[in-house]
Parts: structure tokens; sequence; C-alpha cells
């Protein structure tokens, strides 16, 4: 058990007010949870102790996203702890509804994911190192194999490669549905199927996230 004094904050189950609404809430209701025990970060929903956000200063406002793992990454260099509880914490809406806020939102992530682990790249605790490297490259294959096949059937004058290609999408997505309801995040195959989609298709926008804040970092 984690000493309590050495805990700078506490987060539990967020949950979807309206998962059913649409497919973008139905999705990243199941983004929200993860395993109790001791966690890199928290989201916005978290009780912090006063002295341990007096120490860091609290949240950063200069940045476009990724408050709450910046300033919780902070805290862990600093000697902290963060703790996940199992229990549901807040309702949430994510009152998204049409694709143009999705794809802002991935571009932000991606932005976020770059902007925040070029922080601490060389610290204790490189925070998105591998999910920032892991979202480059899988974003360069797909963009490859999307070119590749766009390229090769207006060569051949035949949609096949095409075809081929999005069919391959699909058992990835496939693949992921499988592994995310054997995890116990849903029951719901059409849920599962969705989230694994969007779990490959996302790296695209979260990708271009990450250009924008290179670009305009040089």
């Amino acid at each position: 058990m984690q000493e309590s004094h050495s805990i700078a904050a506490v987060c539990g189950d967020r949950n979807e007010i309206h998962p059913e609404a649409t497919i973008f809430n139905r999705i990243f209701d199941l983004d929200w949870n993860g395993p109790a025990g001791e966690v890199e970060y928290v989201g916005g929903d978290a009780l912090f102790r006063r002295s341990a956000l007096e120490q860091a200063e609290g949240y950063d406002d200069t940045l476009r996203g990724g408050e709450e793992p910046e300033l919780c990454t902070r805290l862990r260099l600093s000697g902290w702890t963060i703790l996940r509880i199992a229990g549901p914490m807040t309702s949430h809406d994510l009152a998204m509804q049409y694709f143009s806020q999705y794809w802002r939102r991935q571009i932000r992530t991606g932005y976020a994911y770059a902007e925040v682990s070029a922080r601490f790249r060389n610290t204790a605790h490189p925070l998105w190192k591998k999910e920032s490297a892991g979202n480059r490259n899988r974003a360069v294959i797909l963009i490859t194999a999307m070119l590749l096949a766009i390229g090769v059937a207006i060569w051949i004058r035949n949609v096949s490669p095409i075809l081929l290609l999005l069919v391959f999408i699909l058992l990835l997505g496939l693949r992921t549905a499988a592994k995310t309801i054997q995890a116990g995040r849903t029951k719901d195959g059409v849920t599962a199927m969705l989230y694994g989609l969007n779990s490959h298709m996302q790296q695209i926008p979260i990708f271009i996230g990450q250009l924008q804040f290179w670009l305009r970092r040089k």
C-alpha cells in the first residue's frame, strides 16, 4: 500500500453521461478509465494535495493540451506519486457531434504528445516518449500505404489495391476490438469495433498535431 503522505493526486473512474448519443461519445467513453493503482498521471477529474500543487506551482497554462499529465510528471519528478482508485468519481459529457470536432481533438492530442514529451525527454520520467514515437511510426506507415495503394490503383486502373488496404485496416480494427473485449473494457462488439478502427485511423490527425508542434518550434 502506498504511503498516503507521498500521494499528490487521486482519481477514480469517469463515465460518459450519453455514450449512445454519438459514435464519438461511444468511442472515447472507453478511454477515460484504467486499472487501479499507481499511475503516471490523472485527467481533469482528480483530487490534489494542496501542498503538492503549491510546490509544483500549479498547472502550466501555456500548454495547448496535456496540462494534467505535465503537472503530474513534474510532481513525480519531485518524489510524489499519483494514484488511481477503483470506483466511479465523475460523470462527463463529451458532447462531440461532428467529425470536425473529432479531427481537431486528435490534432490537439498530437500537439500535446510532442510538446509535453519534448519537455521530459531526458528525465527519469520521459512522459509520452514511446507514445509519440509509436504514433509517428504508425502514421508514416499508414500514410505511405494509402499513397501507394492510390498510386498503384491509378497506374493499373483498378481499385483492388485500395480495397485490399481497406480490408487490411478492417482486420487491424478487428484485432484491436477483440483485445478490447478480452480486457473487459466493453462487451458490445460494435463499440469495440468502432474503438478498434479509431485506434488506428486516429494516428493520422495525431501525427499532424505532432508535426504542427515541431514546425512551430523550428
